[in-house]
């Protein structure tokens, strides 16, 4: 019953994701193909609507290859020994329990190609990252979007005269900041 609702759950989201990709994907065809519509304004809209297909896209991915990459590093760490394999269920989450949970999964065993270990565990790792970016880079590029407002609305002009540079470097450079600094310390 609960592993039904978990399918049927995961198939709206993939559907819901898909269909939102293929509306965004004709709005930024608009917005860059139109001469008229080319303005600070739109071009902040199109770099939102970039964000969210990154985010969707993530999301609807997240699933197949975390299972993918779990299954490569199972067949890494125990080649021929299906008995020692550690159970866990579909729903989890993959990439944390091969960088944390040590007790069930070696993360290098050296008599089963250690290089091949490790570099699953950097795909994992790297697959996190990135779907912490595409987060990231989505709740920036809605922030870009209330300042722009605020902006407009404001008579008092606090922020000035607004540069897509600026935007582009709170959208997309923020996060990967934020992003670079956990690499360094984790």
């Amino acid at each position: 019953s609960d592993r039904n609702f978990i399918d049927v759950s995961q198939i709206i989201m993939l559907l819901s994701g898909t269909l939102s990709i293929l509306a965004l994907l004709p709005a930024i065809g608009i917005f860059l193909y139109y001469p008229n519509l080319r303005c600070i304004k739109n071009y902040i809209h199109v770099n939102l609507m970039v964000s969210f297909i990154f985010r969707i896209t993530y999301d609807n991915s997240k699933g197949f290859l975390n299972l993918w990459f779990f299954n490569q590093y199972l067949k890494i760490s125990y080649p021929n020994n299906t008995t020692t394999r550690p159970a866990h269920d579909w729903p989890m989450n993959i990439p944390q329990v091969i960088l944390t949970d040590s007790s069930t999964l070696p993360l290098v065993n050296s008599e089963n190609r250690p290089f091949a270990a490790v570099f699953y565990k950097s795909l994992c790792i790297s697959w996190t990252l990135l779907g912490r970016f595409s987060q990231l880079a989505n709740y920036f590029w809605l922030m870009n979007e209330g300042i722009y407002l605020y902006n407009l609305l404001n008579l008092t002009r606090l922020l000035g005269n607004c540069s897509m540079r600026g935007f582009l470097f709170i959208g997309w450079g923020i996060p990967l900041f934020f992003i670079l600094i956990n690499v360094m310390i984790a």
